[in-house]
């Protein structure tokens, strides 16, 4: 039976016709491509010039999501939207642009700078070992990876695991940027609009059909090839290449069911992208532990410490809880949507909603306490993590650093909440504006709708009420995650992962309105929306989280970087949005973004970077190159349509090494 369909209110469809309009008229984005292109082609020669025999093949490689990006960038129109398989335009956010540049090449060119970090660290070869190097730190960031493996085969001279397991990361993402770029071309040349199937059953079955044809198709090229030695995928095994083209596809149309108008396109492709390293990290290490003998080395893309392995359970066993505890969260979200008299037993509806989230939180305690909590165990060799975690909190520089940092994160966010709860009652009572009142700036600002005859004064007020509520938070994680980064790193690292893991189960009592926190969640955070929250689920906090942490996940080679994603969105885009809203007159074309304010996040994140250095917090660097690169920073986020809490962090990280800061 075809599942009925919403019709959108008068006013949602004018604003359709209107970004309709604003997508037909505005030009080729060539600043936002240049950058990402120059970025790959770099990244790519650089590789190229590597020594070892993996360079020049997975360079080669490395060059086919780059014709797929100029492909769609120049044979697609100017803001044609695209989709994938058995999904269509009204599944993505609203934009400008879709961003399926990014989506193709972001993944790639991060993968092939990993690999260049990783190739600048090469240790001696008595330093080497196939279960991971030793960590060259101070005792007190982190120890070693554990002896997961049974066996000391020496690895090829040149290499490291580090680098073996970049290369096939950089293979993985290239394999990724293949299978978006089939579904997103397939979804333009193979199927028009309105051939896809209305019913949800249908549109599975279809992609199903897809994903499986798909992954077939690039099975037998990956055969064809291998058989006349061409180097492509090279470094993949058959079951890791199989994993990743079931996964990936899965998230792909996972999320555009479950995160509905969310992301744009290129945002979703990255998004999957991240998840599916992730689930493939996560599964190595399993393997590795089930086979330690005949596993030829441990292939994590990231340093085998026990902090990657908490954060694989916090993350990817997150994810896992709400796959497992999935029907109790459809009910409960069913029971809380449902009119009352419609259901069956009425008058039991709130003992069934108390039930079913009682439910829910004794199953995943049970779930952490068992499961990943023996994961865990099994992976450091039989140490407990409980009281891993407590020895890890006395290891810092001092005895009782880490509990102090700990107590200063603590009553940050106590005095800050309760400071913003202060200031929202007291603009709850109405002000007049012009003999109107500021009560409509009680609803969220998703919900929001302001006419083009309204006052401007009070659409201006509006506007700067959520400006501000926002940018708020962003200089609240300067203040939090800074001094964590700069004075323990390691400690900042499973903290970042543990908040992490606590959003996700917080979205899933907002969104599936679990008692009792379920209401008030979703009530506070709604105060927080702008127009880039379009979707179901909320993303803002998982965005500056992120944006936040990537630098120190990604594992940079020097203090600066683990630092320059808070610089970027807690200082520089924070200042760029505040300050271009009040003195900006100049804006980027097709674009609100101004001039003024680009300048503002360019010379706001080289200000920080100089401070830290001339104050000793991190050690000296190139501050032209540096400058350099923020610069390339400020111009991606003056053009760019994707949303900057996602995209800037990333290619700082980028643009950060390319330009040898």
């Amino acid at each position: 039976m075809s599942s009925a369909r919403r019709r959108p209110s008068s006013t949602e469809r004018q604003q359709q016709q209107q970004l309709l309009r604003q997508q037909l008229r505005k030009p080729r984005n060539y600043l936002e491509a240049g950058l990402i292109f120059a970025c790959a082609i770099i990244a790519i020669w650089r590789i190229a010039h590597l020594p070892g025999p993996y360079a020049i093949p997975l360079a080669l490689e490395t060059c086919l999501p780059v014709a797929f990006a100029l492909f769609l960038f120049f044979v697609r129109r100017p803001g044609e939207m695209g989709a994938v398989w058995a999904t269509d335009a009204r599944a993505f956010r609203p934009s400008l642009e879709d961003g399926a540049v990014f989506g193709l090449l972001m993944g790639p060119v991060v993968a092939a700078v990993l690999l260049l970090i990783a190739s600048d660290q090469v240790l001696p070869d008595s330093f080497r070992f196939p279960g991971g190097e030793p960590i060259y730190s101070p005792a007190f960031l982190v120890e070693g990876p554990p002896q997961i493996l049974k066996h000391t085969t020496p690895l090829p001279v040149g290499t490291s695991t580090l680098i073996l397991s970049r290369c096939g990361l950089l293979n993985m993402q290239n394999l990724i940027s293949t299978i978006f770029f089939a579904h997103v071309a397939a979804a333009r040349y193979l199927r028009k609009p309105e051939t896809l199937p209305r019913s949800t059953s249908a549109k599975v079955q279809s992609f199903a059909l897809f994903a499986v044809s798909l992954g077939s198709m690039l099975s037998g090229l990956r055969i064809v090839a291998r058989t006349y030695d061409i180097p492509i995928w090279k470094e993949l095994e058959d079951w890791e290449f199989i994993v990743i083209a079931f996964m990936y596809q899965v998230d792909l149309f996972m999320v555009t069911r479950l995160a509905r108008r969310n992301f744009t396109i290129g945002e979703l492709g990255i998004v999957a992208q991240l998840g599916a390293t992730i689930a493939l990290e996560t599964v190595h290490l399993t393997v590795t532990k089930l086979w330690p003998v005949a596993t030829p080395f441990l292939k994590t893309y990231r340093h085998p410490t026990p902090l990657i392995i908490f954060q694989l359970a916090l993350t990817a066993g997150a994810f896992m809880a709400g796959l497992l505890l999935s029907p109790i969260l459809y009910l409960s979200r069913h029971l809380a949507q449902k009119p009352t008299h419609r259901l069956r037993w009425p008058e039991k509806r709130n003992l069934h909603r108390r039930l079913l989230s009682t439910s829910f939180y004794a199953l995943t305690a049970i779930y952490i306490l068992g499961v990943l909590g023996m994961w865990v165990r099994w992976l450091l060799v039989k140490r407990d993590p409980w009281l891993w975690t407590f020895r890890f909190l006395f290891q810092g520089a001092y005895p009782f650093s880490r509990f102090a940092l700990i107590a200063y994160w603590t009553s940050l966010i106590g005095a800050s909440v309760f400071s913003w709860q202060m200031v929202v009652n007291s603009i709850k009572r109405p002000q007049p504006i012009n003999n109107r009142t500021t009560a409509s700036l009680q609803r969220p600002a998703a919900y929001t709708t302001i006419s083009s005859e309204s006052n401007p004064a009070l659409r201006k007020a509006v506007h700067l009420s959520l400006n501000a509520r926002r940018k708020f938070f962003h200089f609240l994680a300067v203040l939090l995650f800074v001094p964590g980064i700069l004075w323990d790193p390691a400690l900042m690292h499973l903290a970042f992962s543990l908040a992490f893991s606590l959003f996700i189960f917080m979205e899933y009592i907002r969104y599936f309105a679990l008692l009792p926190f379920g209401a008030s969640l979703h009530v506070f955070l709604n105060q927080f929306l702008d127009s880039k929250d379009a979707g179901p689920v909320i993303l803002s906090h998982f965005y500056l989280l992120s944006g936040c942490a990537a630098s120190l996940w990604l594992e940079g080679p020097s203090p600066i970087y683990d630092v320059m994603g808070v610089l970027v969105l807690g200082i520089g885009d924070a200042l760029a949005s505040i300050l271009g809203r009040k003195y900006g007159r100049h804006s980027w074309p097709g674009s609100p973004k101004t001039l003024e304010g680009s300048v503002t996040f360019v010379g706001s994140i080289v200000l920080c970077g100089w401070i830290l250095q001339v104050v000793g917090l991190v050690p000296p660097f190139n501050l032209i190159r540096f400058t350099i690169a923020s610069t390339a920073v400020g111009l991606m986020e003056g053009a760019s349509e994707q949303n900057d809490n996602l995209i800037l962090p990333l290619f700082a990280f980028v643009v950060m090494y390319i330009s040898r800061v």
